[in-house]
C-alpha cells in the first residue's frame, strides 16, 4: 500500500469536497477533520452494532454529542440513535463500583497512584468531607492525612483507617446510597423504569477507566449478564477490558495492533482534551433528595475562566468547520481511505510542524486533575530555557531510551525545547515513517 503521507506537509492537495486549509491564525483549526473522522466512524460502528441508546461521557462528551447529533441529522436513517449526555467521572463512579470494604483492595486507584496521601484517597472516593471526623477517630491531627506516603496501600495509618468501624460505616453507607442514586439518575436519563443489562458508551479515551467503574457497578445490578460496549476516540491501554467490557479505539488504538496513523493522532492526546471542553465542573457523586429525585453533585468549575478566555476562541471555529465538513461529505461521499489520508496530513502538520501561535496557545492552557492526585498542570511549561549542557544530557537520555518519561504530553515540543537543535525534526521523520501505509 502506498504511504498515506507520501506528500510534504506543505504540499497537500486538498480534495474539493473538503475545502481548503483553514485559517492558520486559528490554532489547531484542522482538528475538525480528526474529530469528523472519529464521528463518522462512531456513527457507522453504532449503526452496525444496532445501538439504540448512546451515552456520551462527561466532560469531553458534551461537544462530541453535539457533533454526533449534527452528523446524524444529515444522514438518511429512519430510526435515529438516541443520544444522552452522562455526567460521570472517575471520582463519581469509583466508590459505587467497589465491593464491600473487607474485600476491596482499591486496585483501580493504586495501580496508577500509590505515592499519594490519605487526603487524596478520600477525595478520590469523594469522602473528603469526613476527613476531620475520621482523623479524630484515629487519634491523629487532620494534617496527618495530608502527608504523602511513598506507598499508601502499605502505610500503617492507611491500614488503620481501613480497619476502623467509623470508616466502615461511612464507606458502606455511601457506597450503597450512591449506587441507588446513580441507578435512578441513569434510568431518568434513558427514560426507562427497567435498566438494560447492556450499555453503549462514548468517551475521548485513553484507557477507559470510567467504563471499567460502570461495568463493575452494572455487574452488581445485573450480575454476569452485564455488558458495556465503549467507543473511544483513542485507546492506548486495555484497563479492565474483557468480552463483557468491550472497548474500541475508533480514531487510533494500539490495542490488538497499531492502527493506521496511530503515531500521528497519539502525538498530543491532550489537545483533544483541551478542545473538547464542557461548560460545567466534574461530577463528584450522585444523591437523592427527600422526594427520591436524583441529581449530580459537581465540583467547582476550576477551568471556567481558562475556557472562556483561551479555549472558546478556537473551539467554536473548530465546531463551525466541522459542520461544513459534514455538509460537504454528505454531498460528495468520500471514501474512508481518502478521509484518512487527508486527515492524517492535516494532523501531522499540527503536531509536527505547528505554527508559533499553536505552540504559544498550548503553553497558555492547563489541566486540573480530579482523581488520584489533585493538582493543576500546564501542557507546555518551559519557562526556564535549558542550558546547553542540559540539552546534551537530555539528548543522551533520549538516544539511549526510546521514550523517556519526561517527554510529557507533547513529545515533539518537549524534544524541540529540551534537546539539541534538529532532533525534533528527526523525531517527526521517524513518526512519519512509522505511519506509512
Amino acid at each position: 500500500m502506498t504511504s498515506l503521507l507520501n506528500q510534504g506537509s506543505n504540499s497537500v492537495q486538498t480534495p474539493e469536497y473538503l475545502g481548503t486549509y483553514g485559517d492558520l491564525s486559528i490554532p489547531f483549526l484542522d482538528t475538525s477533520y480528526s474529530l469528523y473522522l472519529f464521528i463518522d466512524r462512531l456513527y457507522k460502528a453504532a449503526i452496525k452494532d444496532g445501538v439504540v441508546d448512546l451515552c456520551f461521557f462527561a466532560r469531553e462528551g458534551q461537544p462530541l454529542k453535539q457533533m454526533f447529533d449534527s452528523y446524524q441529522a444529515c444522514q438518511d436513517n429512519s430510526e435515529a440513535i438516541r443520544t444522552h449526555y452522562l455526567k460521570v467521572s472517575r471520582r463519581s463512579t469509583f466508590l459505587m463500583s467497589l465491593g464491600p470494604l473487607g474485600e476491596e483492595s482499591f486496585s483501580v486507584l493504586f495501580r496508577q497512584y500509590r505515592s499519594i496521601s490519605i487526603s487524596d484517597f478520600l477525595k478520590s472516593l469523594d469522602l473528603n468531607e469526613y476527613a476531620k471526623s475520621l482523623a479524630c477517630a484515629l487519634g491523629v491531627d487532620e494534617a496527618a492525612f495530608a502527608i504523602i506516603s511513598d506507598d499508601l496501600p502499605t502505610a500503617p495509618l492507611f491500614l488503620k483507617l481501613c480497619q476502623h468501624e467509623l470508616f466502615f460505616q461511612i464507606y458502606e453507607g455511601q457506597r450503597v446510597a450512591r449506587s441507588i442514586a446513580f441507578e435512578s439518575y441513569l434510568k431518568g436519563l434513558l427514560g426507562t423504569n427497567d435498566l438494560s443489562h447492556e450499555l453503549h458508551v462514548v468517551d475521548v479515551g485513553w484507557k477507559g477507566s470510567i467504563q471499567d467503574n460502570l461495568y463493575h457497578w452494572l455487574r452488581g445490578v445485573h450480575g454476569d449478564g452485564a455488558k458495556i460496549q465503549g467507543y473511544y476516540l483513542g485507546l492506548v491501554a486495555t484497563g479492565s477490558i474483557s468480552f463483557q467490557n468491550c472497548k474500541k479505539g475508533l480514531l487510533f488504538s494500539n490495542v490488538d495492533g497499531i492502527t493506521p496513523g496511530f503515531h500521528i493522532f497519539n502525538e498530543n492526546r491532550s489537545l483533544f482534551e483541551i478542545i473538547l471542553h464542557a461548560d460545567h465542573g466534574s461530577a463528584c457523586r450522585y444523591v437523592l433528595d427527600a422526594q427520591g429525585r436524583s441529581s449530580v453533585v459537581e465540583d467547582e468549575f476550576h477551568e471556567g475562566e481558562m475556557i472562556t478566555e483561551k479555549v472558546h476562541a478556537i473551539s467554536q471555529p473548530i465546531m463551525d468547520l466541522f459542520q461544513k465538513i459534514v455538509v460537504a461529505t454528505v454531498r460528495e461521499s468520500p471514501t474512508e481511505r481518502k478521509l484518512l489520508e487527508t486527515t492524517l496530513k492535516r494532523h501531522y502538520r499540527m503536531v509536527y510542524h505547528p505554527t508559533k501561535a499553536e505552540i504559544e496557545w498550548v503553553s497558555s492552557v492547563s489541566h486540573v486533575e480530579n482523581f488520584g492526585v489533585f493538582e493543576e498542570s500546564k501542557f507546555g511549561d518551559f519557562e526556564i530555557p535549558p542550558s546547553l549542557w542540559s540539552k546534551i544530557r537530555f539528548t543522551w537520555r533520549l538516544v539511549r531510551r526510546s521514550r523517556p518519561s519526561e517527554l510529557g504530553n507533547w513529545p515533539w515540543l518537549t524534544i524541540r525545547k529540551r534537546a539539541l537543535p534538529g532532533l525534533s525534526f528527526f523525531y517527526s521523520l521517524i513518526r512519519r515513517w512509522q505511519s506509512r501505509r
